[in-house]
């Protein structure tokens, strides 16, 4: 069956019988494309279908003013609904549309005035971070069984997509709802990807500036209104370009399809008898069966009221949710529409406007929603949460037994895997090579110092590095942010992770996300300065522990490349940490690094030298030992014997434990078995590249 047209975009058509034609015949194309859609890819979502798009459409028609439909031309109301057939057109795509979409002719198609990915690339960067996903996020994309269990891992559907099974489909779904916005705006300009004989395209009858417009309106739904309406205006210049007028289209789109959430979007009988294994499914149709009504018949002319019944938190959450975001599209909407038409009062396009500018429910009075519906749950979000500063001060002396030398390891480590990062940066940016190139070989990466001051209390701790320096969203979302670990992120992984199978390109020893706590075993303030090798400027900020105050981050474009954090510490700490005196597990006066690339040296006191490192291995920028073979390769990582004077088990470099015997081997030692004849027992050195252990 046809899209049916309402009466005010009929009587624009029947003014232009050109633009009339070309919008029929499109109409039959996509009608029967997607009556006949079986939607592969999209199995539990609420209805896209033929009777949606009518729904949009004449939602769209509502929302108009009467001032506002006087304006309305033959030009708007055709590209109107060709942008309404196109919106979720991408979720109809066909299995051999999609292949021929990522690994076809149609991956390098690109529409103007946006600076986009080719669709291979663009899918191997979604399977990168999708094979990272965590539980939740496989169970709401992939399903979940009755244990609540994520129903599979990822994989490449590509690999057999001959025999896609229902994990692979979510995973391409997922895929598509992503970037379906984009898809309806190359199908507008270039067709739907198609293999068959019969390809699905807007009738040539438009022109092509009339097709990238309504592919742009299109595609407005899933971007930054704004954005979009300078995307227009950057390339046409004038608001009401061929007598269309693109941004109150864009307009209309949006809202009208915020809009389109009634019961009968998610018919109550298909989730009587259909079972749906994403958890985000089931909260979708389980919020559109919960809204009663939405009226226009409201006291305020220029507000809705939804009217809605959730059967519980999660659906009223995600129902205030809904009207939250809704509301925020009809503010930022009005704001636009000023922007783009208010000073056009001489044309009248001031006059563009929407019925509406507010969004009331049943659920904006929460007290009152509770004492009259009287539901059997708290309407309220309740989650698990932490006193931020006071939590800091519980966990981070507890966590390592209250010792600073830990605090020492664990700001090497994370500057001797920066000093890593560089060089394999080094080797893929000629300018960081240059840089690189142009320093003092013979000065250490890492420089770790202990100063006294006989003026203050206590003394000042510095390590400073030459290493890949942090960006600002490093600083924000990973060192300043406990448990979160920068190493352990997607964006690390893109940047220096390796193929299937294959051990990342850079040895790393940090990974527990503790930067921040490692410089508060030291002292109770630090203040930091860094800059990226590939950044313009650095950064300099201070940070005290438990304190609740904002951190002011300071720009300064001089700071070399790299880090440097400053603890003030006690004399207590400083005179532990100039202590001969070893444990098992804590090797004297922080010795903790191994390694002799990158080089690290200790400066403890007023000497001009070094303190001597217990052990120096020399070992190529992978972190293999020069010269060894693995002796084990259990799972991941490789294990070396090393005979020199090192401790009996380190790690990447780092000291483990110099423990007589751990797991069983006794190590280290030379033992006498027969007369002029004594064995070695050697050290243990692992190098586990992706912290497998």
């Amino acid at each position: 069956m046809a899209i049916t047209y309402p009466k005010l975009i009929e009587d624009r058509l029947a003014k232009d019988s050109r633009l009339r034609g070309a919008l029929d015949t499109t109409r039959t194309r996509f009608s029967d494309w997607l009556n006949t859609s079986t939607r592969p890819f999209f199995p539990d979502y609420t209805d896209h279908g033929t009777d949606h798009l009518e729904s949009v459409l004449h939602t769209c028609v509502e929302l108009m003013t009467p001032e506002a439909q006087e304006l309305f031309t033959p030009a708007d109301a055709a590209i109107l609904t060709l942008a309404v057939f196109l919106h979720d057109s991408a979720m109809h795509l066909s299995k051999d549309g999609l292949k021929h979409l990522i690994h076809g002719d149609a991956t390098s198609r690109c529409v103007d005035g946006f600076d986009d990915k080719p669709w291979d690339e663009l899918w191997d960067e979604f399977l990168f971070q999708a094979r990272r996903w965590d539980d939740r996020q496989l169970r709401d994309i992939l399903g979940e069984t009755e244990d609540e269990r994520p129903i599979a891992a990822v994989r490449d559907p590509f690999d057999d997509y001959a025999n896609l099974t229902e994990r692979d489909y979510k995973l391409l779904g997922e895929f598509i709802r992503q970037h379906h916005p984009r898809m309806a705006h190359e199908f507008a300009v270039f067709g739907v990807p198609f293999t068959g004989p019969d390809s699905i395209e807007v009738s040539d009858e438009f022109h092509e500036h009339d097709r990238y417009i309504a592919g742009l309106v299109a595609r407005s739904h899933g971007l930054p209104l704004r954005d979009c309406a300078q995307t227009h205006r950057d390339r046409f210049d004038v608001p009401d370009y061929r007598d269309i007028h693109a941004v109150y289209l864009m307009v209309l789109l949006r809202v009208g399809d915020y809009l389109q959430i009634e019961a009968s979007r998610a018919p109550k009988v298909a989730f009587q008898y259909r079972t749906f294994p994403s958890p985000r499914s089931r909260l979708e149709h389980r919020a559109h069966q919960s809204v009663d009504s939405v009226s226009w018949a409201a006291a305020d002319p220029e507000s809705i009221t939804v009217s809605a019944g959730p059967e519980d938190v999660h659906v009223f959450l995600q129902l205030r949710e809904w009207l939250t975001d809704i509301q925020a599209e009809l503010d930022a909407s009005w704001a636009v529409l000023g922007e783009t038409y208010g000073r056009l009062r001489a044309q009248e396009l001031d006059l563009l406007g929407l019925r509406i500018r507010r969004v009331r429910s049943s659920l904006d009075d929460v007290e009152g929603f509770s004492n009259t519906a009287r539901p059997l749950y708290v309407p309220e979000r309740l989650d698990l949460g932490v006193a931020r500063p006071d939590l800091l001060k519980l966990l981070v002396r507890p966590l390592y037994g209250n010792h600073p030398s830990y605090g020492v390891r664990e700001l090497m480590q994370n500057a001797a895997d920066a000093v890593r990062e560089r060089w394999a940066l080094a080797e893929q940016y000629p300018e960081i090579a240059e840089r690189l190139a142009m320093e003092d070989a013979a000065e250490p990466e890492v420089v770790i110092r202990l100063e006294d001051d006989r003026a203050g209390d206590g003394a000042a701790f510095s390590i400073v590095d030459r290493g890949a320096g942090m960006t600002l969203d490093v600083i924000r979302d990973y060192f300043l942010t406990a448990g979160a670990s920068f190493r352990q992120s997607d964006a690390w992984q893109s940047e220096f992770g390796a193929g299937d199978g294959e051990p990342t390109r850079v040895l790393r020893s940090g990974r527990f996300g503790v930067g921040v706590l490692a410089g508060f075993l030291l002292g109770d303030e630090m203040t930091v300065t860094t800059r990226h090798v590939r950044a313009n400027e650095g950064y300099q900020f201070s940070v005290a522990l438990g304190s609740a105050a904002p951190i002011q981050v300071l720009r300064e474009p001089t700071l070399p490349f790299g880090t440097r954090i400053h603890v003030r510490v006690s004399w207590d700490i400083a005179a532990r940490f100039r202590s001969a005196n070893a444990r098992v597990a804590v090797p004297p006066r922080a010795d903790w690094y191994l390694y002799a690339q990158p080089r690290v040296v200790r400066y403890f006191g007023p000497r001009p030298d070094a303190a001597a490192a217990a052990c120096s291995v020399e070992v190529g920028h992978d972190g293999v030992p020069v010269g060894r073979a693995p002796v084990a390769q259990p799972g991941g990582y490789s294990v070396y014997c090393l005979y020199e004077d090192a401790p009996r088990l380190s790690v990447n470099g780092i000291y483990v434990t110099d423990a007589a015997a751990h797991r069983g081997w006794a190590g280290g030692t030379a033992g006498t078995i027969s007369h002029g004849l004594s064995l070695m027992r050697p050290s243990l050195c692992v190098v586990d590249p992706d912290a497998n252990l």
